[in-house]
């Protein structure tokens, strides 16, 4: 079942506070991540046993040399505004941390030197030098993928935006 069948055949209601900080560059508490798990997938996920797991990327290998983690991405996540998860969502949704110097998650990227699109239409993720550790840290909620060229607005009324089991379908004031 594709993350629209979910969201689609699913009623929830809840209450995001207005002190919510929408960007997840900026989020810093664990009541922040609880909702950020919620609206947002990264590209990895943990299971309960720690062991690394599909999130939006369906699959991933490791080059011999360490330094370069290729993903290939699930073909049936949407967004909850029903478009579809490109890879320039996946690459501008990382580069986006690695290029703010406010982003909780940027030193868990240290070793990160880019992101990009591959000829065949995956994610590739450049290291510095091998550290699996990356992979961890892409399961992290600041790291969901978000659309590309998304600006957080704290003044918006617009919903959040994101691939995650449960959408944000309006604020309240």
């Amino acid at each position: 079942m594709s993350n629209v069948d979910r969201i689609s055949k699913s009623v929830l209601v809840g209450f995001v506070p207005l002190t919510f900080p929408r960007d997840p560059i900026f989020v810093n508490l664990f009541d922040e991540h609880t909702v950020l798990g919620k609206i947002f997938e990264p590209l990895l996920e943990a299971d309960k046993n720690g062991v690394l797991i599909p999130g939006i990327a369906s699959d991933w290998i490791t080059s011999e040399n360490g330094k370069t983690i290729t993903f290939s991405l699930m073909k049936d996540r949407h967004f909850s505004n029903g478009s579809l998860v490109t890879i320039d969502d996946v690459v501008y949704s990382i580069k986006r941390h690695l290029e703010s110097s406010k982003s909780q998650s940027r030193d868990f990227l240290k070793d990160v030197l880019d992101v990009s699109e591959t000829p065949f239409k995956k994610v590739a993720i450049q290291l510095s030098k091998p550290n699996p550790a990356v992979l961890k840290a892409l399961t992290r909620d600041h790291l969901g993928i978000l659309p590309n060229g998304w600006i957080f607005d704290a003044a918006s009324d617009e919903p959040l935006i994101g691939c995650g089991p449960y959408p944000v379908v309006r604020d309240m004031k």
